[in-house]
C-alpha cells in the first residue's frame, strides 16, 4: 500500500517483478489499457526531475487493485513514476538547457548517479507520493 511515506526507492522495487516478496504488491506500469510511455521529451523529463530536486510537490499518483493479478495498476501518474525510475536508473541525463530553477552548472547534464548525496536525497522527497487522504 502507497502512503505518504512511501519512498520512490520502494516504488523501484515494487515496478520489478523479480524483486516482489510474498508480502509486497507488484505495482504494474504497464497495464493492457495504459497508452505508451512515449509523450514525454527529454525537456519535459527534465522539468519534471527538475521539480523533485527542488521539492515541489506533484499530483498524486493512482493505482487500480487488480486482485487477479495480485497487483496494483497505474491509473494515473505513469509518465512521472516512469521518469523517476527511468532517472534513477541512469538512462538519462538532465538537460542543462531545459532546467529552469535549478542551477544549469551545478545540474546540467547530471544523470542520478551523478547526484551529490543531498541532491539525491532531494530526488527521493516521499512528498511525489502525498496521496489524498478522507479529508482531502
Amino acid at each position: 500500500e502507497i502512503t505518504e511515506n512511501t519512498t520512490l526507492h520502494q516504488i523501484a522495487l515494487r515496478s520489478e517483478r523479480h524483486l516482489i516478496l510474498k508480502f509486497q504488491t507488484l505495482i504494474d506500469l504497464y497495464p493492457p489499457w495504459q497508452r505508451n510511455f512515449e509523450c514525454w521529451n527529454d525537456d519535459m523529463k527534465t522539468r519534471f526531475i527538475e521539480s523533485m530536486l527542488h521539492g515541489y510537490k506533484t499530483n498524486p499518483i493512482w493505482l487500480i487493485p487488480n486482485l487477479e493479478n495480485k497487483s496494483e495498476e497505474v491509473l494515473d501518474g505513469k509518465h512521472r513514476l516512469c521518469t523517476a525510475l527511468s532517472f534513477m536508473k541512469n538512462e538519462f541525463s538532465l538537460k542543462g538547457d531545459a532546467l529552469r530553477i535549478l542551477p544549469k552548472a551545478d545540474y546540467g547534464g547530471k544523470s542520478f548517479e551523478k547526484l551529490s548525496l543531498v541532491q539525491a536525497s532531494l530526488f527521493s522527497n516521499p512528498t511525489f507520493f502525498h496521496l489524498p487522504t478522507n479529508n482531502s
